[in-house]
């Protein structure tokens, strides 16, 4: 069963990784992507608060295959919203602690609250990236409506979602995570579309907020992997000979 393999085994085997051993190099060599892109993207676009040749063309293309304005584009945001993002982190962490899995618990724990620090309160100031412009208040004056955009915080939060749930399913059978896997990642996907097709996000802030999702979460895990051992040295005391 499923739940048989994702339990976490008995304390006298140890502790059950997040990262396979087989998996290290190719997601070391993702997370070096995910930092490249969030960084090239950054410095491309610092300050600016227009869209870039490339984003303009790639938002049109989506706005008019999408649209602007709908109830399932409102409904897909939501997805990326505090609350429902905090009740997929809790449920994850539950799942974990229920199987004995630690290290899973304080990843789910971690990771979107992390992605979330450091996309609203590091990068989009030191970006300064902004999307909107200038609407006239009631009172007549005119008043700046736009909002820092770089990376897309909402994307971020689903694609840590997503990727959170590849690496604690990892141990389960193919036919049982591949298809939540694809359907989290899809998902995902479409809320990435939905805040493009609203004018909310750039292209490029939706290609950030996707390297960040999944760049924290992949070195979150190889930091619990490494730190764990250690930290559990620290709280249970040693074995008496």
């Amino acid at each position: 069963m499923a739940w048989g393999r994702w339990r976490q085994p008995e304390a006298s085997r140890p502790p059950r990784a997040l990262i396979a051993p087989p998996a290290r190099l190719g997601l070391a060599v993702a997370i070096a992507g995910c930092v490249a892109v969030v960084t090239a993207l950054g410095i491309r676009y610092a300050g600016h608060t227009v869209a870039g040749p490339l984003d303009a063309s790639v938002d049109h293309w989506v706005q008019a295959r999408v649209g602007i304005t709908s109830v399932p584009l409102t409904v897909l945001t939501w997805f990326g919203d505090p609350a429902e993002v905090t009740l997929v982190t809790i449920a994850a962490a539950l799942g974990c602690a229920l199987a004995r899995w630690w290290r899973g618990a304080v990843l789910a724990l971690l990771a979107a609250p992390v992605s979330a620090v450091l996309t609203e309160d590091v990068l989009k100031p030191v970006i300064g990236r902004t999307i909107g412009g200038a609407a006239f208040a009631p009172d007549g004056h005119l008043v700046s409506v736009a909002v820092l955009s770089m990376p897309s915080g909402h994307t971020t939060a689903v694609f840590t979602l997503a990727t959170l749930a590849a690496v604690l399913l990892s141990r389960w059978p193919n036919r049982a995570r591949h298809p939540i896997i694809v359907a989290a990642y899809a998902l995902a996907t479409a809320v990435g579309v939905a805040m493009i097709a609203q004018g909310f996000h750039y292209f490029t802030d939706v290609v950030s907020g996707v390297a960040m999702g999944v760049g924290t979460v992949l070195a979150g895990a190889f930091a619990i992997d490494a730190l764990a051992p250690a930290m559990v040295r620290l709280v249970l005391p040693a074995p008496v000979r």
